[in-house]
């Protein structure tokens, strides 16, 4: 489902989005889904890098409701070069 509210509206009655808002997360609500865009981790090395994490969102009418049927996030940041096990890192598929 597409949202068809902005993200201030969003945020105004759904307290958990106007915290992240508010601690400086970039968010947006893309396509269905949820997304916190430059999420700092850091990397094997200890690096700091940035991610992004998506979820589905489940509205109810401008309120975000949990979901149901379908708790997966996914997960974009670099590649690893390689990786313990040998094999290369990967991204998740673009979010648009």
């Amino acid at each position: 489902m597409a949202c068809a509210l902005g993200l201030p509206e969003l945020a105004s009655r759904n307290p958990f989005v106007r915290d992240l808002e508010e601690l400086g997360y970039h968010l947006d609500f893309v396509g269905g889904y949820f997304v916190i865009y430059r999420l700092p981790y850091l990397d094997e090395e200890g690096r700091l890098k940035y991610g992004d994490l998506a979820s589905t969102l489940d509205l109810n009418g401008a309120v975000i409701d949990p979901p149901t049927n379908n708790h997966q996030v996914w997960w974009r940041a670099p590649a690893r070069s390689t990786s313990r096990s040998g094999r290369s890192g990967s991204a998740v598929a673009s979010i648009k």
